[in-house]
């Protein structure tokens, strides 16, 4: 769930402005917190989900790395959880039903960037065996996968990997400077 705010301007009642001139004195601005699953953005929502697995994982990562007195510690804790951590695969079952069905009825991904065509490969991977070892339909076979197993890395780059971290640090100085 998103939360969404709508604003909604209405003026006082007529009676009021025979007072005062300034309209705009009368003038209130009414915030409507309105909680709806149809504003939810599920690309946006799994992105952040797995931007928190993957910050988690790195202060893990880099907390054992500064005890070992590496140099350049927080590279080799970026590339240590991009590359060896074992993630959720952080998609949608509709996306996923979609994606590898065409997979499994084409034989190759469709067009969009390696690291994206490589995750989709091994869901597809997975589910494939699923359906042929334990007889699964291609539904029950994904929600498994998508519930039950772990991707065999985060499947973003470095840049994205620093982007977040760079993020998630102005995040932290905008709310010790102002409380956000």
């Amino acid at each position: 769930m998103q939360t969404t705010y709508f604003g909604i301007i209405f003026a006082a009642p007529f009676e009021w402005l025979q007072h005062d001139t300034n309209i705009f004195t009368y003038l209130f601005l009414y915030t409507m917190k309105q909680t709806t699953s149809t504003t939810t953005n599920g690309k946006k929502v799994a992105r952040q989900s797995r931007d928190r697995e993957f910050l988690d994982m790195y202060d893990k990562a880099l907390a054992s790395v500064l005890k070992q007195n590496i140099s350049n510690p927080k590279r080799v804790a970026v590339r240590w959880t991009i590359y060896n951590s074992c993630p959720h695969y952080h998609v949608s079952f509709d996306r996923a039903y979609k994606v590898v069905s065409h997979i499994l009825r084409k034989g190759y991904a469709p067009l969009m960037p390696s690291l994206q065509a490589n995750m989709w490969m091994e869901i597809a991977q997975r589910v494939r065996s699923l359906i042929n070892d334990a007889g699964m339909s291609i539904a029950k076979a994904i929600d498994f996968v998508l519930t039950n197993c772990r991707a065999s890395r985060f499947f973003i780059s470095e840049h994205y990997a620093y982007t977040t971290l760079v993020d998630r640090a102005r995040h932290e100085r905008m709310k010790a400077k102002y409380g956000i």
